[in-house]
């Protein structure tokens, strides 16, 4: 397995003719037949056998495209309490098919219809390479309106009664709806 930035490649290599023992010089000043744990790339070896003869070879290692998490569109709760929040997720790079574990419990690779919070999915590819990315699905405060105090008409017929509310919380503007009957 190599994910993108690992170190963990090999190269293996078989001899056949000649005359032993071998002596190796890779490129990566490694000298023994074989290399591993070692990042992608071009590697080059000169093989020696014990009469001075010697061969060189090539060989690539391979790696993937690194895999990408990223939030696409991240959905805030509009009202205090609903369970409207929402996070999309873009995943790129790596080998699919890919695997969700996000911090609720969902294995899909958006969630839908949660509360606020924090939520942290890792995105596990086809090889075992993974990413973890988080999110804050935020809400208004709770909205709460109480009389703060109110004024009472002096007679009869008057229309200079009053309510006065104090609103905290939610969003503004508010809007007033009175009930006038």
């Amino acid at each position: 397995m190599l994910c993108y930035g690992d170190n963990g490649g090999e190269i293996d290599i078989s001899i056949s003719g000649g005359v032993g023992p071998y002596s190796y010089l890779w490129s990566n000043q490694s000298t023994t037949q074989d290399i591993e744990k070692v990042p992608a790339g071009n590697y080059g070896v000169e093989i020696r056998d014990a009469n001075g003869c010697f061969h060189r070879m090539e060989a690539t290692i391979t790696q993937p495209t690194q895999l990408n998490v990223q939030i696409e569109t991240l959905e805030n709760i509009v009202c205090f309490g609903e369970l409207k929040g929402a996070i999309d997720i873009n995943v790129s790079g790596g080998v699919e098919p890919y695997e969700f574990s996000w911090s609720n419990g969902a294995t899909t690779e958006d969630i839908l219809d949660v509360s606020a919070g924090s939520y942290t999915v890792t995105v596990i590819d086809a090889l075992g390479c993974m990413q973890t990315i988080s999110a804050n699905i935020k809400q208004p405060p709770a909205l709460r309106a109480r009389i703060a105090d109110e004024k009472h008409l002096a007679c009869s017929g008057d229309s200079n009664g009053a309510i006065f509310i104090d609103v905290i919380g939610g969003v503004k503007p508010y809007t007033f709806n009175l009930n006038n009957s």
